[in-house]
């Protein structure tokens, strides 16, 4: 399983031209245990992530500090994460 914020989806989609399979639910009560998780430039260093449900966008703070302690970090190039 794969998430990222609506940020990283549009990021996936530009680089693949695919973003189906990406969960954009990006909080500690909906990840999955064994998930990777893309943090985005704007997630990393801005502190925020983008949502949208129903029509309905939210802006709200990325949960670096819970993904810190409970994914390990693979990838990282200064802007953007990977963890799993």
């Amino acid at each position: 399983m794969i998430y990222a914020d609506r940020y990283g989806v549009l990021r996936l989609y530009e680089a693949s031209g695919r973003s189906q399979g990406v969960l954009q639910d990006v909080t500690p009560a909906t990840l999955d245990h064994n998930a990777w998780i893309y943090a985005t430039s704007v997630n990393v260093t801005a502190g925020r992530a983008r949502g949208a449900t129903g029509g309905v966008i939210s802006l709200y703070r990325w949960p670096s500090g819970f993904i810190s302690r409970n994914y390990d970090l693979v990838y990282a190039n200064g802007t953007s994460e990977v963890f799993h």
